[in-house]
């Protein structure tokens, strides 16, 4: 398929696989999902959505709508390990820089909330 020289891997679906083109179908929606999913858990993450419980669903609605702003935003700006705030967020989230080693979401958002702590502590 394509030149791919890795190994194989299954991927279970219960949508018609019946030749290559319907394959790549499927694993093109499953990436996509994929990165919903990951985008979702990443917002969760940064703003501790499970400790919002007590909002009513306007609060809630209101916190994700600008959660997604945030992001989209941030996106927009186009933010790279080349930015010395970005390095600074990803070494205060414990990454460590090696060849070919970026850091990830998670690192990113523990960077912030140690930022964000900051100031309380002092």
């Amino acid at each position: 398929m394509l030149g791919v020289r890795l190994e194989p891997w299954l991927l279970i679906t219960d949508w018609p696989v019946t030749d290559e083109a319907s394959a790549l179908h499927v694993l093109r929606m499953d990436r996509q999902c994929w990165t919903v999913a990951d985008s979702f858990q990443f917002t969760k993450a940064c703003l501790g959505w499970e400790a919002v419980r007590l909002l009513d669903w306007t609060g809630i609605c209101t916190l994700v709508t600008l959660a997604w702003v945030a992001a989209g935003f941030l996106y927009e700006l186009g933010a790279t390990l080349e930015w010395a705030g970005v390095q600074l967020l990803a070494r205060l989230g414990g990454w460590a820089a090696r060849k070919g080693k970026k850091p990830g979401q998670i690192v990113l958002s523990r960077g912030l909330r140690r930022l964000l702590d900051m100031p309380v502590t002092q």
